[in-house]
């Protein structure tokens, strides 16, 4: 059943879009160098390196972007059976929650607004979708106990992190159901190996990132999305309404200017504007912080898809979805069950972390099957008692 929507977007597969990860593993495969040109400079950790390797390996394979594509499609339909399992653990057995999984799994392969970044750009989302989704759910099932099951987890998620910083928080349902085991002070040497394995990718691009540009860090764009993160023009995202980038808000001499500066040289200029700003306006940062978790909960006024034609009738489509789906949440929060809430309270975490930040429609669409899973359980729990009510 799970394989019928990845059968249906095959049939859809154009890479319209190629986003940065394609770019820099073309320069990757052409140079030898992981680096991205941008504002005028070589950045060499401009984006973290797990999906342009991945991006790199399809295309030194000679699969091109379509082997990509195919592979995006692969993890929505890999993320649906993870959501499908998730369910099962978060609603327990019986036929209901038979139902509930099956309805979410299909919702999630289903889907057009987290379709479209599987089939038509070559872009981290799906493979960012999948490990949050590997975490969540694992946290669920994996039995610590067990050193390969621990070990293996923590590797995967050290991968994770490696990938996209905030997805450490998708660890938090581990962690708070596992929290006397992992308080206790037995299997230590078990745990210290799991340690290891979660930080070692992360320490690794760190050290590497000391070699190239003589200090530690993990991204030297930082600055550059503190800055966006409060930008009102942007709705604290990095488009603005007409299409245009973020760079339509700098000037012609400060565009110059960065172009003779270093990649951290232009993260400084990026934090500094974006103290300046809060300095200017204290309100700003807790205006702008509300902005993002509406664009994240709800929507942004427009969806900074490229194509403008399609963007409008997307725009109100999704809109409408949102708030249809956030009326459900709030059900879901009310009347689910601890295991609803647990994930719940999780996706606020995150909201808050990529909030601080700068916040696109596909910051949310990454943990969507999550919130459909809570949107239906909530739906289901309240006719369950409807039903028990009226006999």
């Amino acid at each position: 059943m799970l394989l019928v929507p990845a059968l249906i977007k095959l049939f859809f597969l154009a890479p319209v879009d190629l986003f940065e990860a394609h770019t820099i593993a073309v320069e990757w495969l052409r140079s030898g160098e992981f680096r991205y040109h941008h504002l005028g400079v070589w950045n060499p950790n401009y984006q973290f390196p797990v999906y342009p390797a991945i991006v790199a390996g399809f295309l030194l394979a000679g699969l091109g972007v379509y082997g990509v594509l195919v592979f995006q499609v692969l993890c929505g339909t890999v993320s649906a059976w993870l959501v499908y399992r998730l369910a099962l653990e978060v609603n327990g057995e019986g036929e209901t929650s038979q139902r509930i999984a099956l309805a979410v799994a299909l919702l999630t392969g289903l889907s057009p607004f987290i379709a479209v970044y599987q089939v038509r750009m070559v872009h981290p989302f799906a493979w960012d979708m999948l490990l949050a989704l590997a975490l969540i759910t694992g946290g669920f099932v994996i039995r610590p106990a067990r050193s390969w099951q621990l070990i293996g987890f923590f590797a995967l998620a050290g991968i994770a992190l490696l990938n996209r910083s905030t997805a450490v928080l998708f660890l938090l349902p581990f962690l708070w159901m596992q929290r006397s085991f992992l308080l206790r002070m037995d299997h230590l040497p078990m745990k210290a190996i799991a340690l290891t394995v979660l930080f070692l990718p992360t320490s690794l691009w760190v050290l590497r990132n000391r070699a190239e540009l003589g200090t530690w860090s993990l991204n030297s764009a930082m600055g550059q999305n503190l800055w966006l993160g409060v930008q009102e023009a942007t709705e604290g995202t990095a488009q603005l309404a007409d299409g245009r980038n973020y760079t339509a808000l700098l000037t012609v001499a400060e565009l110059v200017e960065l172009q003779q500066r270093s990649p951290l040289e232009q993260s400084v200029f990026f934090t500094q504007r974006w103290r300046g700003s809060i300095g200017a306006d204290p309100s700003l940062w807790g205006r702008m912080m509300g902005v993002k978790l509406r664009n994240f909960w709800l929507f942004r006024a427009q969806l900074g898809m490229h194509h403008q034609g399609v963007a409008q009738w997307a725009t109100a489509l999704f809109k409408g979805y949102a708030v249809g789906l956030f009326a459900l949440l709030l059900i879901g929060a009310w009347f689910g069950n601890a295991a609803v809430r647990l994930l719940l309270s999780t996706l606020l975490l995150y909201s808050v972390a990529q909030a601080l930040f700068y916040v696109e429609t596909r910051h949310r669409l990454v943990v969507e099957p999550v919130l459909l899973l809570i949107a239906v359980s909530g739906v289901v729990a309240v006719w369950q008692r409807y039903r028990r009510s009226g006999s």
